[in-house]
């Protein structure tokens, strides 16, 4: 049996608004935003997920293994 698993999409046209009303498109779009996995810098081209938290937001770029290391219940590990 297949285990349900939620998640939230947003539409690119609606995708600086939701940036803006969480507080940190002026961060992104000043190139401030960096990956919580690599540390490579994200912006809206190359942005894989946004993580919200009580505090602040985190983002990972769109490399799979970074989206993977933040929506994977299994931990993951490197292959390179």
């Amino acid at each position: 049996m297949r285990e349900k698993v939620e998640f939230t999409a947003v539409w690119d046209d609606d995708l600086n608004s939701l940036l803006e009303s969480l507080g940190v498109l002026a961060e992104m779009t000043a190139g401030k935003a960096n990956c919580v996995n690599c540390g490579r810098q994200v912006n809206i081209d190359n942005l894989g997920t946004i993580i919200p938290t009580i505090e602040l937001v985190n983002f990972t770029c769109d490399d799979a293994f970074c989206v993977q290391s933040v929506t994977s219940r299994e931990p993951v590990t490197s292959s390179g």
